[in-house]
């Protein structure tokens, strides 16, 4: 894995949470064109001459939150990982009510996977706050769930946005990479694909999303997940 890389992003990372909007801006773009081009690179190299190391890191979390299901779309689209999602183990709450856990695993080249854990972390609690601002100026009854994907639809735009400008920089395209299905298989084995529902229904609540969604950045330091900052159960 190259560390720099991480380094390099995790330093970006950190000076998006500068005062300076501009320079915070600044630095949370370069943070994302040093991974897209990092994977554009890398997907370039001979494998035979230089083996790309992939992990399967997986979490457990009580129940699958509302907020996942619009994340890991994010995740699965512009951060170079594949998020499996499957059951863990059964267990019975204080009540004597069964449960069974969920589990979720980021699958990718290590040094995707370690920022995907940011990033999950980071707008898990993002999502969260920025829901609960709209929430209280809010006349009527905000509908989360269309908050939410207009969230993850502003988002896309932008991160969409950035790809374009990095792909028509170095005239390369983003692939998907054969190595990495190839160790998916070998984790899972075949995988059925599945259709994702519950987009919400309010337009006001979309909307609203959507234009945070739109100028959302990505910042802070890397590390410090867990439940405080709204990470899945390592």
């Amino acid at each position: 894995m190259n560390k720099s890389v991480t380094e390099k992003i995790k330093k970006l990372l950190a000076l998006a949470t500068s005062s300076n909007e501009h320079e915070a801006k600044l630095a949370a773009a370069k943070a994302n064109k040093l991974l897209i081009k990092y994977n554009l690179t890398m997907q370039d190299v001979d494998f035979s001459e230089e083996k790309r190391n992939y992990e399967n890191k997986t979490f457990t979390a009580p129940k699958r939150s509302v907020e996942d299901k619009f994340i890991f779309v994010i995740l699965n689209s512009h951060f170079f990982v594949d998020v499996v999602i499957g059951r863990g183990a059964t267990y019975f709450t204080k009540s004597g009510n069964r449960r069974t856990e969920f589990k979720y695993h980021f699958v990718g080249e290590e040094v995707n996977v370690e920022i995907a854990k940011y990033v999950h972390n980071f707008l898990t609690m993002k999502f969260k706050d920025l829901f609960n601002e709209f929430k209280k100026g809010c006349d009527g009854k905000p509908d989360r769930r269309a908050y939410y994907a207009g969230l993850q639809a502003g988002l896309n735009e932008q991160l969409s946005a950035t790809r374009k400008e990095v792909t028509e920089e170095t005239g390369l395209v983003v692939v998907p990479d054969p190595g990495l299905e190839k160790f998916k298989f070998s984790e899972f084995g075949r995988l059925g694909s599945k259709q994702f529902s519950g987009y919400g229904n309010d337009a006001a609540s979309r909307e609203a999303g959507h234009e945070q969604g739109k100028k959302l950045k990505i910042a802070r330091g890397l590390g410090g997940g867990g439940k405080k900052s709204g990470g899945l159960l390592e």
